[in-house]
């Protein structure tokens, strides 16, 4: 965690800070970033719930925004 807190890149989102909680069961917590539009599972899931397809330059940009932050990462 103290890692990914020092990350800063557009296709990464932010981790302010994180914490483990002890108490049944322990839990790890952890302060991210807003962001606006969501998170990928969940647009992928509300998509095939209404049965809705990306279109490919959709399926490309999020493809390349996500080997950009793994690429930033490495």
């Amino acid at each position: 965690m103290d890692i990914l807190s020092h990350l800063s890149h557009p296709s990464i989102t932010r981790i302010f800070a994180a914490w483990r909680e002890a108490g049944p069961p322990p839990t790890l917590q952890i302060l991210m970033e807003y962001a606006d539009g969501g998170d990928l599972q969940t647009l992928i899931r509300a998509r095939a719930k209404a049965g809705q397809r990306f279109a490919e330059p959709e399926v490309l940009r999020l493809f390349a925004q996500s080997l950009d932050g793994l690429a930033y990462c490495h």
